[in-house]
């Protein structure tokens, strides 16, 4: 891996924290904005100290698309699908999954579900309903998987 790809990814691991979920996915502006509110909260104002520059903003939305947007689910689980503009890159899409993100994602999720189960299942059914949900051909629909509780009888 050469050091554009690495800092490519970097850049994307990044952008997988911004807000999306409110940004019209076309308009850069809103793309770039919510690039640079990464760690603010809202109604807090900008903090330079957080998030992408605004020359770091504008450089990331010249090579990618925001094509879609997965929101926190119950889980915390959270992804973006990124475009590539260069119509000849080798790899056009990158789905980028967002880490731990605040204290209750820390505690429950890593904190328990990884040192007691070994592996987060509410995410990995949720990242496997938003993978299957992004594949399916246009105009049709998918029901999402759920764990539900089940009983062995001896």
């Amino acid at each position: 891996m050469n050091t554009e790809a690495i800092s490519a990814s970097e850049l994307l691991a990044e952008a997988s924290y911004a807000d999306f979920e409110e940004v019209n996915y076309s308009i850069r502006d809103e793309v770039e904005t919510a690039l640079q509110r990464i760690g603010t909260d809202e109604g807090d104002p900008d903090d330079p100290d957080k998030g992408f520059s605004l020359t770091q903003a504008i450089e990331f939305t010249e090579k990618w698309e925001l094509i879609h947007h997965q929101p926190d689910t119950d889980s915390g689980f959270s992804a973006t699908l990124f475009r590539s503009t260069d119509s000849s890159a080798s790899q056009p899409y990158v789905l980028a999954i967002r880490g731990t993100d605040g204290f209750q994602d820390l505690v429950i999720t890593d904190g328990w579900d990884i040192v007691v189960d070994g592996l987060i299942i509410d995410q990995i059914v949720d990242l496997w309903n938003y993978w299957k949900g992004l594949m399916m051909p246009q105009g049709e629909n998918f029901v999402g998987s759920q764990l539900v509780p089940y009983s062995i009888q001896i």
